[in-house]
């Protein structure tokens, strides 16, 4: 398609996108529209055509669907804590290896974890406990990492597809800008030829 010449054109239907982004949970319309923004002027260029239009939606799409996965790894971690708090409370009591009082004690592990975020001074009874039997100070952090694993694993292998596909499109995009510029360019060298010619 041919670029356009006013600078400050843009296509309607990104127009429309702007007007009502699409978000993830938890981000904001006016963060969509500025990071596009910066996709759309660099300095490298500005886009022209509807294609680079476009592909700088793609761009801002996609980083927002990293920053997106970033934000959330840290909650599932945080939602993790509480699982993690409950096995370490049933795995600190001195007969947690008793088959035969396991039950019992993984129920009071559970109804004790609410007690854990209630309760500042059993919370700090607790812990100390659970370092002094071998898991050490920071063992809720761990542990709540050992759980989610398998979650955040999946997670990073969606953000190093969202970021591969992002580089690409980055690179599309200035490609794109260096062409134009170099156009402009042309163009210029051109108009300065031709009025020297006149001379």
């Amino acid at each position: 398609m041919s670029t356009k010449p006013n600078e400050k054109y843009r296509p309607p239907f990104i127009q429309k996108i702007l007007a009502d982004p699409p978000l993830m949970p938890g981000q904001k319309p006016a963060d969509f529209v500025d990071l596009y923004k910066q996709f759309e002027l660099t300095q490298a260029g500005k886009a022209q055509s509807e294609r680079d239009f476009l592909v700088a939606l793609q761009a801002t799409k996609l980083t927002i669907e990293v920053s997106y996965y970033a934000w959330i790894k840290g909650k599932i971690m945080r939602m993790y804590q509480r699982a993690a708090v409950t096995n370490l409370l049933f795995e600190s009591e001195d007969f947690a290896g008793n088959s035969g009082a396991a039950n019992a004690l993984k129920a009071m592990a559970h109804a004790e974890t609410n007690k854990f975020h209630l309760d500042a001074s059993f919370k700090d009874k607790s812990l100390k406990k659970i370092e002094a039997v071998g898991f050490g100070p920071d063992a809720v952090e761990v542990e709540a990492f050992v759980l989610c694993l398998g979650v955040i694993s999946q997670i990073d292998t969606m953000v190093a597809k969202a970021e591969k596909r992002l580089l690409k499109f980055l690179e599309e995009l200035e490609v794109c800008y260096s062409s134009h510029a170099k156009r402009v360019k042309h163009v210029a060298e051109e108009a300065i030829k031709h009025a020297t010619s006149k001379e």
